[in-house]
């Protein structure tokens, strides 16, 4: 009996340590304000929760002080009892999250109103209004004026059409 017990103490200390998550890191991103949110969890239990801003989260909010974020999924980490990484894995992979805040604030503020930029930053979730922002960025030299009028064209129907 007294070997029973050992044994299974040495089970559940196995599937412990192995198996189960003990910390958990989950990643999100607004990609409105680009602010980040990191949560821990403890054995699934909420050990920590805060946001991060950089400097064009604190632009964006300063400007539209009432913004309410809409996190997506950026990346999940489950670690196991020793400390080794149990599961990795980046979510709802967005062209927008790589996009460097301060490249994104300087642009919009060089190329667009306060409302317009308000407008862009609502709808890149949306991945048609995604790809056109991310190419006037970002996309070669040769097309850059293209590119910039396309998302102008964007915004205009846009702002006529808000329900586009």
């Amino acid at each position: 009996m007294e070997r029973a017990l050992i044994a299974l103490g040495v089970i559940i200390v196995v599937c412990f340590v192995f198996f189960i998550d003990m910390e958990r890191l989950l990643v999100f991103e607004c990609p409105v304000c680009r602010a980040r949110r990191q949560q821990l969890l403890w054995l699934k239990l909420p050990l920590s929760d805060k946001i991060i801003t950089n400097s064009f989260s604190a632009w964006y909010s300063a400007a539209e002080p009432n913004h309410s974020h809409r996190w997506f999924p950026r990346s999940s980490t489950a670690y196991r009892a020793l400390g080794s990484i149990k599961i990795s894995g980046q979510l709802r992979p967005l062209k927008i999250f790589s996009i460097d805040p301060n490249d994104e604030r300087r642009f919009l503020e060089k190329n667009f109103t306060r409302t317009q930029i308000k407008l862009i930053a609502n709808n890149l979730q949306s991945p048609s209004a995604e790809n056109i922002f991310y190419w006037a960025l970002y996309g070669d030299e040769t097309n850059a004026q293209h590119n910039l009028d396309e998302l102008r064209l964007w915004v205009g129907q846009n702002q006529r059409d808000p329900g586009h």
